[in-house]
């Protein structure tokens, strides 16, 4: 992120992360502000190396992710320290304020 980077929100409890282990997993989130998401910062466990790809999707009325992938990002997981894992969109994706999206990661091959 970026000295002009706004942080909407962000879940700081802990025992809160991707476990790579099990398939694909998702986050949603209702965005607090209108404008471009360019970053998110997740935990993630069992990273034993390959890559994995971080997306934002839409959700539907219940909140289950669904539709095309909005943005995402492929990233090597030998750099993923577990923690507090940076990673930075290619493309923004605009949102809007009030509604639900959703994280999602998945280990490749």
């Amino acid at each position: 992120m970026n000295a002009q980077s706004v942080v909407d929100q962000s879940q700081l409890n802990d025992s809160q992360n991707f476990n790579l282990n099990e398939g694909v997993r998702y986050q949603t989130f209702r965005a607090g502000l209108t404008g471009n998401l360019t970053a998110v910062i997740i935990q993630v466990t069992n990273a034993a190396g390959g890559e994995a790809t971080v997306a934002i999707t839409a959700t539907d009325a219940n909140g289950t992710p669904t539709g095309p992938e909005l943005t995402s990002k492929t990233f090597n997981l030998q750099t993923v320290d577990g923690f507090n894992t940076l990673v930075n969109f290619t493309s923004p994706v605009f949102i809007n304020a009030g509604t639900t999206y959703a994280i999602k990661i998945v280990r490749n091959g």
